[in-house]
Parts: C-alpha cells; sequence; structure tokens
C-alpha cells in the first residue's frame, strides 16, 4: 500500500465513526456524451456510495470568493468510495436526500479528501 493511500485511511478511519448515517453519500460519475444513429446525445452516469459531508461557506468566504448563498462546501472521503474514482465538475452528489452539482473540486495535498464546490 502506498503512502498516500494509508494517509487516506487513517484520515477516513478516524472521524468515520462520528458521521453515522448523516455521512453517507452517492456520488454519481457522468459519462462522456455520445450520439446515437439519429444524433440524440446521450450521457449515463455510475453510482458510487461513499461517505462525505455538507458545510455552508461563511459570508466572507462566499463575497472573497464570488458565489451565490446556494453553493455548498461538500467533503468527499477518498478512502470510502472505490479506487480509481475521481469526482469532475458536472457529476453530481445525493447528500441528505438533496442533489449537489459539482461546480469545481480540490483534492487535499494527502489525496484523503476531496473538497467540493456544489449547488
Amino acid at each position: 500500500m502506498a503512502l498516500m493511500d494509508e494517509i487516506a485511511d487513517i484520515v477516513y478511519n478516524a472521524v468515520n465513526p462520528i458521521g453515522g448515517d448523516n455521512w453517507d453519500v452517492t456520488l454519481k460519475v457522468k459519462a462522456a456524451a455520445t450520439k446515437d444513429g439519429y444524433g440524440v446525445t446521450t450521457q449515463s452516469t455510475t453510482s458510487y456510495t461513499g461517505r462525505g459531508f455538507l458545510e455552508d461557506y461563511s459570508d466572507a468566504q462566499r463575497l472573497a470568493g464570488g458565489f451565490p448563498s446556494t453553493d455548498r462546501k461538500i467533503i468527499l472521503f477518498d478512502s470510502s468510495f472505490t479506487a480509481g474514482i475521481d469526482p469532475a465538475p458536472g457529476d453530481l452528489i445525493t447528500a441528505e436526500s438533496t442533489d449537489y452539482e459539482i461546480i469545481t473540486i480540490k483534492r487535499d495535498p494527502a489525496e484523503a479528501t476531496w473538497e467540493c464546490r456544489a449547488r
């Protein structure tokens, strides 16, 4: 196991017990759009379950970032998802019975979490 994988597991195992059921999330990764024989564009999604949590941005963060009050911060734990999954802008996250579309995403230096700005 690589050092980065070990760090991701340590972070996840340290915080997971305190999350309860509220931390259950579904990541819906969109496949590349394709056109059928009639020129109709279709796009499929693949769902992955994992763990994460929602936070609200402060007014200062919203003002500095220039984004609306409807945006939420969603932290996803890498170790809770299937290996090789990389969320991207446009993918969807279902958390607390609400669907959010990823607008931006950052990976922490230890590769233990993704920080998503979603609406």
